[in-house]
C-alpha cells in the first residue's frame, strides 16, 4: 500500500523539483534586471542631455514592469507548488483513507499546477519580448549618439 502511494506522488514530485528549477532561473532574471535598474539610475544621475534621460527613464520602465512580470510569474509557479504538494496530499489520503475525497481531486489538483506552469511559461515568454524592447531601446540611442559624434 505504502509503495503504491510513493508511486503515485512521484509526478508531482517530479514536477516540484522543475518548477524549483524554473523559480531559480526567473530568480536570476530578478538579479540581474535589479542591477542593470541600479546600473540605469546611477547613469542618469550622471546624464549630460534630455535626449539620454528620456532613453534612461524609458529603459527603467521597461526593466521595471519586466520585474513586475517575473514576479508574478514567481507568484504563480508558488501556487502551482501549493497544487502539485495537495496533489500529493490527497493521493495519500485516498489510498489511507484517512477522509472521505472525491477520487477525482488529486488529477484536478496537479492539472490547475500542470496550467499554472502554463501561466508562468506564457508570463516568462512575454517578459523576455520585453528584454528585447529594452535591448533595442538601448541601440538605438547608441546609434543616435553615434551617429551625432560622426557629423560633429
Amino acid at each position: 500500500m505504502s509503495a503504491d502511494i510513493i508511486t503515485h506522488a512521484l509526478s508531482p514530485a517530479v514536477a516540484i523539483s522543475s518548477i524549483g528549477l524554473f523559480m531559480l532561473s526567473l530568480s536570476n532574471r530578478m538579479t540581474t534586471v535589479g542591477t542593470r535598474v541600479r546600473q540605469l539610475n546611477q547613469n542618469l544621475i550622471h546624464a549630460s542631455t534630455t535626449e539620454e534621460c528620456d532613453n534612461i527613464h524609458q529603459q527603467l520602465d521597461c526593466f521595471m514592469l519586466r520585474a513586475r512580470m517575473i514576479r508574478n510569474a514567481l507568484s504563480v509557479l508558488s501556487m502551482a507548488i501549493c497544487f502539485m504538494v495537495l496533489t500529493m496530499l490527497s493521493l495519500a489520503i485516498i489510498k489511507l483513507h484517512l477522509v472521505w475525497i472525491p477520487d477525482f481531486s488529486p488529477l484536478m489538483f496537479f492539472l490547475l499546477g500542470l496550467f499554472l506552469i502554463f501561466i508562468a511559461t506564457v508570463i516568462e515568454l512575454r517578459e523576455a519580448s520585453l528584454n528585447i524592447a529594452a535591448l533595442k531601446l538601448d541601440i538605438q540611442f547608441s546609434k543616435q549618439v553615434s551617429s551625432k559624434k560622426n557629423f560633429d
